[in-house]
């Protein structure tokens, strides 16, 4: 029965240990996130670990605060005294709610700093701040010109700021690149803001490239009362995976350069899957879960499990009667040799088993080195020390005994035993 469905067992067996092979694999194997998440505790490609502790770096003699809950409850930020602090907000859309962009108008007015890196900024929002004495309808309308592109650089416009090798910037998801959509500020923007009209100060300090050499700003400046607005559009750039190329870090430290010293204020990404859903990747899965989640597949699956387990239940069992063994010959050389050697022995010829040992030995020096060591030569013993890596010594001493037996009448066990002993010691080191 078992040679019979043999096959099957081993390929029944192969395939469990494939299976809980995978399982382990994809179990124990890291797995990213490879969706734009811009979360500051997220170590994935696009998360925004390293922008996290970079900001925390930016001016080590002032303090930094991390605001987890909306500005509106957030007493000290409402409360700013001084100048020149920084809100900081990094993600793929920003879509404040009317108390926040209260509290980000009064924050600007006092002589402090905004910086928002986003795809999409709500139209509602910039209406608000920059035309904030005009009533407006409540929108999540994006203010920013969007385009779809397979890879851009960026660049600051300032001639000392450029870098001489432009980081280059493409969505990756595992080892593809694919399109994405590209926010910047276009010249209808201005003028839709209406940035000249009011004689708002402003500055275009940024700007990103395709690869038709088009250009188009991604970053500007914005005076508003007595702060500064920063307007940043490409927030990609700033996530893990671009931020540990040294050219992008280079950089990132440049853009931060037109920021004020002050105390930073990072508020977490809680706009992430505004207006993102279009444009993120899905989120990464293991082969099983996805393979798993089709019904179909996921019955035949525990129905082949389910088969080969009771396949082993029922037919590992032997139906038939078993077939007894049959013992191999043993071989009986060695006891051959053992009772040839007791002969001899007990027939106290100790000459003549020494000869024919010392005969065994020269014809293995004469096939193996090509010597005939019973011509007792002072070169042919030199020449075999040298070839069999012995000691001269122990060559030597090997023909002393054979010549000291070949003369004598008769040979005693001790001469035997040394002779056998030096003969074996050759066999076993020589090279």
């Amino acid at each position: 029965m078992f040679k019979k469905n043999w096959p099957i067992l081993i390929a029944g067996s192969v395939l469990i240990c494939f299976a809980v092979f995978l399982y382990y694999l994809y179990s124990k194997s890291p797995t990213y996130n490879w969706s734009q998440n811009y979360n500051q505790s997220s170590d994935s490609p696009y998360g925004n670990e390293l922008l996290f502790e970079l900001s925390k770096g930016l001016f080590p003699e002032k303090e930094f605060t991390k605001i987890e809950e909306p500005l509106r409850y957030n007493s000290e930020f409402n409360t700013i005294k001084s100048k020149n602090n920084i809100y900081f907000y990094s993600g793929y859309s920003f879509v404040p709610d009317r108390s926040t962009i209260a509290s980000l108008n009064d924050f600007l007015r006092k002589g402090n700093q905004v910086f928002i890196a986003s795809n999409e900024i709500s139209d509602y929002f910039l209406d608000s701040i920059l035309r904030y004495e005009f009533t407006s309808v409540m929108s999540s309308s994006n203010a920013l010109s969007a385009m779809q592109c397979m890879q851009y650089s960026v660049q600051l416009i300032h001639p000392e700021l450029i870098l001489k090798i432009k980081p280059v910037i493409q969505l990756k998801f595992l080892e593809a690149y694919i399109p994405m959509q590209a926010g910047y500020f276009s010249e209808d923007f201005f003028e839709n803001q209406s940035l000249n009209i009011l004689d708002y100060d402003y500055y275009q300090i940024g700007n990103l490239e395709l690869s038709n050499n088009e250009k188009y700003t991604n970053y500007i400046k914005i005076k508003v009362g007595e702060g500064w607005l920063h307007l940043y559009s490409s927030p990609l750039v700033f996530t893990n995976y671009y931020l540990s190329k040294k050219e992008v870090f280079d950089y990132a430290q440049k853009v931060f350069l037109h920021l004020e010293p002050g105390n930073i204020y990072w508020h977490v990404n809680t706009y992430a899957s505004e207006g993102a859903t279009d444009n993120q990747i899905a989120k990464s899965e293991s082969p099983f879960e996805v393979l798993l989640s089709l019904r179909s597949f996921r019955y035949a699956w525990y129905s082949f499990f389910g088969a080969v387990i009771l396949f082993s239940i029922f037919c590992f069992k032997r139906r038939q009667r078993s077939i007894p063994v049959l013992e191999n010959n043993k071989n009986t050389s060695i006891e051959f040799a053992q009772t040839i050697t007791k002969l001899y022995l007990a027939d106290g010829n100790h000459k003549n088993i020494a000869e024919q040992k010392f005969r065994y030995f020269f014809n293995f020096v004469r096939t193996k080195f090509g010597i005939n060591l019973k011509n007792n030569s002072e070169d042919d013993k030199t020449r075999l020390a040298y070839l069999s890596k012995m000691p001269i010594e122990k060559v030597e001493k090997i023909v002393l005994n054979y010549t000291k037996i070949k003369s004598l009448p008769d040979t005693t066990a001790e001469e035997l035993n040394d002779s056998v002993v030096l003969i074996n010691e050759f066999y076993k080191n020589s090279k």
